[in-house]
């Protein structure tokens, strides 16, 4: 399983990507995969940082509600 990035929400800056799954024992595939996504997208930028607006250091339901 491996994860690549897609873009961000234009509401709120959050990023978000697509997850690919190979079959048992073909890690090679996934790595071609990513290699070859990364060659041809852009960079990422790089998100910002998820800041929690109380004290606590759990996000609630309160927090993303605010980023979603």
């Amino acid at each position: 399983m491996a994860t690549v990035p897609l873009g961000y929400l234009k509401e709120s800056g959050i990023p978000f990507g697509m997850t690919v799954i190979a079959r048992e024992h073909a890690e090679d595939v996934l790595l071609r995969f990513m290699s070859v996504w990364e060659a041809t997208f852009p960079p990422r930028q790089v998100p910002r940082p998820l800041t929690l607006s109380r004290s606590t250091s759990r996000v609630t339901e309160a927090d993303l509600a605010d980023i979603f």
